[in-house]
């Protein structure tokens, strides 16, 4: 009689990367991996959706990192109003 194996559930993730630009004056800068928590000096970011939806999980980096350079997505959307690129296309 075999036992059925089922796969182990993914913990949630406790490690982050940002993928956003670099942030002026040094503050955060590109590819920062965060461990368990985002530092209380990043409160004010944390309450952006821009900066939000840079901050990916790790695991996730490969499919995030082409989302960034891919027109109308979220992260692409978001990448463009942290560095300041956001364009007013003409409507």
């Amino acid at each position: 009689m075999s036992k059925e194996v089922r796969p182990k559930k993914k913990a949630p993730t406790d490690q982050w990367i940002y993928i956003g630009p670099n942030l002026s004056g040094g503050r955060l800068a590109r590819h920062t991996v965060f461990r368990g928590s985002i530092p209380k000096y990043l409160d004010d970011l944390q309450k952006q959706p821009a900066f939000r939806d840079l901050l990916v999980p790790l695991e996730r980096l490969s499919e995030a990192q082409s989302r960034v350079i891919q027109p109308g997505t979220a992260e692409y959307l978001a990448y463009q109003a942290l560095s300041g690129k956001e364009k007013e296309h003409g409507n």
